[in-house]
């Protein structure tokens, strides 16, 4: 049997169907990426949630989870043109500002 080293979370139905082909995939987190945001940031991100329509962007999904937990500590639910380096940013950001609307996304590869 092949053997696989990956160092994310995979979904369960690809460990079986990599089992059915002779594969063990291996998950083992080697990054692990905490969002932090300082007293300062706090303060930039709760004024800015206060601007109806402002342009945001995001490059990551991470950033966007970061962001978004900040505002639900705050309780605040922007809304704000999104601006995404790509689909899944984007996608992670429709879900996590409902009161915003993306506006642009790059291409995922």
């Amino acid at each position: 049997m092949r053997q696989i080293l990956c160092t994310r979370s995979i979904d369960p139905a690809l460990l079986d169907a990599a089992a059915k082909a002779g594969a063990e995939i291996r998950m083992s987190e080697f990054i692990r990426v905490e969002g932090v945001i300082s007293p300062d940031a706090e303060r930039r991100i709760e004024a800015l949630a206060a601007v109806a329509g402002a342009p945001v962007v995001f490059t990551s999904s991470h950033a966007v989870k970061a962001v978004a937990g900040c505002l639900e500590a705050l309780r605040r639910q922007p809304r704000w043109q999104l601006y995404c380096i790509s689909e899944v940013t984007a996608r992670v950001a429709a879900r996590s500002f409902a009161h915003s609307s993306v506006s642009a996304a790059g291409s995922s590869p």
